[in-house]
């Protein structure tokens, strides 16, 4: 079964990884020919104000934060995936080595998103309609 949205965050995620695979080999490259200059003599002050923009910490901090974000949205779309295709919730947490509460939530954020789209209400509208129901109100106030 092929689930279009599932693909489609799987070739975000592979395009994110070449991308920034050859954004490390050329951070690598920085970080070696700025050993090699604070090993010749220059200092730490000067190494970093005359490094290049951004900062290799900078840049490397933004390609990790790319690659977990693509990395948990094809997560979630997998999950989704799986589990609608039978799997359990600890099936899923065995084969991502998660826990079965973890794929759950990765599920329940799933579910709270197709609930704000499908009703037009908002999840927000719906828990205030229950909390009212809940206690005892008529919704007349």
């Amino acid at each position: 079964m092929s689930d279009g949205t599932t693909v489609q965050a799987l070739v975000r995620l592979a395009k994110v990884m070449d991308s920034t695979a050859v954004d490390l080999r050329e951070l690598a490259e920085r970080a070696r020919a700025r050993a090699a200059a604070i090993d010749g003599g220059q200092s730490w002050t000067d190494s970093v104000t005359g490094q290049q923009q951004p900062l290799i910490v900078e840049r490397l901090t933004e390609i990790l934060e790319a690659l977990a974000r693509h990395g948990a949205a094809f997560r979630k779309a997998e999950a989704r995936v799986l589990h609608g295709e039978g799997l359990s919730q600890e099936h899923i947490a065995v084969l991502f080595g998660v826990t079965r509460q973890r794929v759950g939530a990765l599920l329940a954020d799933e579910s709270s998103r197709t609930a704000r789209r499908s009703d037009g209400t908002g999840v927000g509208s719906v828990e205030r309609a229950r909390g009212r129901r809940d206690s005892g109100a008529t919704g007349s106030e």
